[in-house]
Order: C-alpha cells, then structure tokens, then sequence
C-alpha cells in the first residue's frame, strides 16, 4: 500500500527548509534511509524512511519550506505482499523485542523508563481520538521531579483510543493510549517459542528474532533523538532501548550517566521561589534542554568536587607578536589564528607533562584514572547555551591544525551541527572570557575532569625590567582543579609550565 513519510516534529511551532532529497521515483530503500535533510533555526535534521520499499514520489522541493506534518515522498511499503507471519516460525526461544509487518493492528504505546523508581504526572496529552500520528509526533508530556519528558508516538498510524488522562500519575509501563497502526508493529512483549523446529509446511515464511543487544545500526532512532544527542554528546551505540531509540532513552542514558559517580547526600532539595509579581512585572521562561542539563551539571560538579584555585600573569607581548605576523597565512587557508588554540597548545603539552591534572577521581572505584592524551574541550557561547567541543590528541597536533579543527568545531556548535563525537572524551577544558572582557574568572571544573584552566582579557601593564618600567601585554590564567587528587603544589607547577610556553612559544617544540 501506499505510504507517506512526513517531516517529523522539528519543534514547538518550528519550520525549516528542505536542504537535500536522497531519494528519487523508482528507489528501493530500506528504514532508517535518510531521505531528506531539513534546516531550521537551530539545527540540521535528518529524516529516515520508517519501512523498507519503493520511492513512488517525491512531494517536497529542495529549498522549500516545510512545517511538521507536510508530506516529503509517497512510498510502497514492501511488506506489502500479503504473506502472513507468526511468532512460531522464530527457530528458537527468544526474550526479546521483535517487530512483525501487518495491513493493520492495534498497539499499546506506554510510558518509557522514568528512572528507577521514578512516578510522574501528566502534564498534556497532545492528541485526541481519530489523530494521525507519525514516529516523532510529541503524543504527550510527563513531569517528574527532574524533567518535564516528551513522549513520541514511536509508530505510525491512528489514535483510536485515549487511555491516560491529563493530571493523572504515570509510571514506566502504564498505558497512555491505543494506536492503530499500518506498517510495523512494534511488539513490547517477549515472544517465547519452542527451541524444537516447526515443520515448514505449518507457516509460511520465517520471521527472524531481533537480538536483544543489537546494535545502534541495527535500531530506529528518531530525528529528535540524534539531535539532542549531538547537543548532549551522546554516543548513541551506548545508549540502550529495543528497537529503536527515542528522545526519552537518550536523556535516561544522560541522567544515568551524569550520576553514575553517586553522592551520599541524594539529590538537592530547592526551595520555591517566591511571588516577584508581587513587586513589579515579570517574565518566565522555560530552559533549554541544554541550559538544564549545564544546570544540573555545575551543581553536582559543585557539590562532589572539593575545589581550589590558583591563579597566575602571562606575559603574552612575544606571542601576540608572532600570533599577528602570522595570522593572514593561517587565515589564507581557512582557519583563524587565535589566542585560544596557542593556549590549546600549550594546555596539551602541559597536561602530557603534569599527569594529575590531566586525571579523573573514580571515588566508586577507588581510584585515580590517568589518561595518556590530552582531549582538550573549548568552551564554546552560543545561542542555546554554553556547549565544549573536544580537540582529541591535541599535544600531537601543531597550532595550525589546532586553528583549524577550532575554527570548524566553533563554527557548527553556533550553528547546531554538531557530532555526537564533537563533545565526547574531554580530559580538560579551557574556558576563555577574553574576548568579551574580564580582569578574573574562576570557573568550574567540567566533572569528571580533574580541572580547568580560566583565560580572561589581557591588558597592557608598566613591569619593571631591572632599570626602569616597560609596558606589556598581560593576561590572568586560573587552574580550577579537584583538591581530591591535584595539590597546589601540583596545581602551581602546571600553570608554571602553561605560561612558560606562552611566553616562550618556541618551547613547545623543542622537546
């Protein structure tokens, strides 16, 4: 039958414009084929085809404006062949989630996992009875005591039935509605079969079992899902769920991996808020996804991390010397020659140098995690919030091609392209203020790093040389660092090191 694969929710009220179409009339394609690629405002979305089958064709334009709902291609579902399946024909016994093709069946979507433990509350039901929904259509939202979570219809086809009701509690498992569904039918119960053969004659056609453990190529994951793992540095191999992965299973990993370290004195309690309406006019805001999850991680960086400080003047006159002789070259070839991938430099060969500060406290465990590479993560202002994309194995890198992968990083991260790689394996991050100004910063250490360097403006300062004073280009440097497993002393000596090579830069190739 014929099928229609339509641009999924790009978010409350978002449009975007069709960048790519993959496909054409005539293809054959299999699910999860991207066939569009859509941008809006924050984002580049890919779109995946939702079964296997035949382009029919293609409804959108490139460069067109689309909104959710609009139909991008028609296609013919290749399970479209009339031949019947049963669980019986699976060889031997399984326990895992499978997914059967049918003209047409009813399925239960229920609550994801919550959390361990955790009851929620619903706080909108976004659809009624006779809706159509799509894979990334937001059903629902839930509220629990940590996150407001979207539910996405996971299927394809009609509401038929409202079970869940606005205001009622909700936990993992509990029905929200019935859906009537027309291509792949997911089937939450495990499918139990005898491990003794059928005798061929009694099905028609083998279904294979999905393994319980498959991989992420191997599972659906939805547009929003991708994007917000690219936001949170998700590595979606990781991330668990059956088979397919949605938004609620990428931020379950998240909150499971945020808290992995474990505190003895639970979770923070907050306090109300009080009335400031009272007072004068006011004006409330929701946080981005991003905006809360740096919340939640400065708070448990705050109170896990016992930190110190210690801070230090660089005379950068000699750099900034060099960095503007050569700026035009480097820029001549695409990159920008910043003060920032020199500190980069430097930060790299230092951490190779003082290993403590290039560590991590593994308090579970009991241990001191050593890394023997210098991932160095850049903290980056954009519109959505602060985000730290990674340079890996800065310290074998030469400053150009530092510049360079900087320039690149810095550029999708305001633009919302990110890698799911682009923030992953920081050993150590540098946050630098300077351009915007500041005479001192004393900034968080970035759990589970080990610490942080702080980089503010620079000045011009009278220093005396001995016989009278001269003017120089200085600027403050502060290490933040867990007091766990970096002493001061420790602590002293690698800032000793960072602004040797900075006033110095020849030293950073000289051994």
């Amino acid at each position: 039958m014929a099928y229609e694969i339509k641009v999924p929710d790009l978010g409350d009220g978002v449009t975007g414009k069709i960048l790519n179409i993959h496909v054409k009339a005539g293809d054959k394609i299999n699910k999860d084929t991207v066939i569009a690629d859509i941008n809006t405002d924050k984002v580049d979305a890919e779109v995946p085809a939702e079964v296997d089958g035949e382009v029919l064709a293609v409804v959108a334009k490139v460069g067109a404006e689309v909104k959710m709902g609009d139909v991008l291609i028609t296609m013919k579902d290749s399970g479209d062949s009339g031949k019947s399946t049963s669980a019986a024909t699976v060889p031997a016994e399984t326990a895992s989630t499978a997914t059967v093709n049918a003209p047409s069946s009813e399925a239960e979507l229920r609550v994801p996992d919550l959390g361990e433990g955790v009851v929620g509350k619903i706080l909108t039901i976004n659809v009624k009875e006779g809706d159509r929904v799509s894979a990334d259509t937001i059903v629902a939202s839930i509220n629990t005591d940590k996150v407001d979570a979207e539910v996405p219809a996971d299927m394809t086809g009609v509401v038929t039935r409202i079970v869940a009701k606005v205001g009622s509690e909700a936990k993992a498992g509990d029905v929200l509605m019935i859906i009537r569904t027309e291509n792949a039918v997911s089937i939450a119960e495990p499918i139990k079969v005898a491990a003794h053969p059928v005798p061929e004659q009694a099905v028609s056609k083998p279904v294979a079992a999905v393994p319980a453990t498959a991989s992420v190529a191997n599972k659906r994951t939805s547009p929003l899902a991708r994007k917000l793992a690219r936001e949170l540095g998700v590595d979606l191999s990781q991330v668990g769920g059956d088979s397919r992965i949605s938004k609620m299973d990428v931020i379950n990993f998240y909150s499971r991996k945020q808290s992995s370290a474990g505190t003895s004195g639970g979770s923070i309690s907050y306090k109300t808020m009080p009335d400031f309406s009272k007072f004068g006019q006011v004006r409330r805001e929701a946080m981005s996804r991003i905006t809360e999850v740096t919340a939640e991680n400065m708070t448990y960086s705050w109170s896990t991390i016992p930190h110190a400080w210690i801070l230090e003047k660089v005379d950068i006159t000699e750099v900034e010397r060099l960095r503007s002789k050569h700026k035009d070259a480097v820029k001549a070839k695409g990159a920008g020659l910043t003060l920032t991938a020199i500190v980069a430099k430097a930060v790299a060969k230092a951490l190779i140098k003082h290993p403590y500060v290039n560590a991590s406290c593994d308090m579970l465990n009991k241990e001191i995690v050593f890394k023997e590479f210098a991932n160095v993560g850049i903290a980056v202002d954009t519109p959505r919030g602060l985000l730290v994309p990674v340079i890996r194995d800065c310290e074998k890198k030469s400053i150009f091609e530092i510049a360079q992968e900087l320039t690149e990083m810095s550029n999708r991260t305001k633009e919302g392209k990110n890698k799911a790689t682009d923030m992953e394996g920081g050993t150590f991050t540098i946050s630098n203020v300077g351009g915007i100004g500041g005479s001192g910063i004393l900034p968080l250490v970035n759990a589970p790093q080990g610490a942080i360097l702080g980089v503010t403006g620079s000045e011009m300062e009278g220093v005396w040389n001995g016989q009278q004073f001269e003017p120089r280009l200085r600027m403050q440097i502060t290490i933040g660092f867990d007091h766990r497993i970096i002493n001061g002393a420790e602590a002293t000596r690698f800032l000793k090191t960072v602004k040797q090579y900075l006033e110095d830069p020849f030293l950073m190739n000289l051994y």
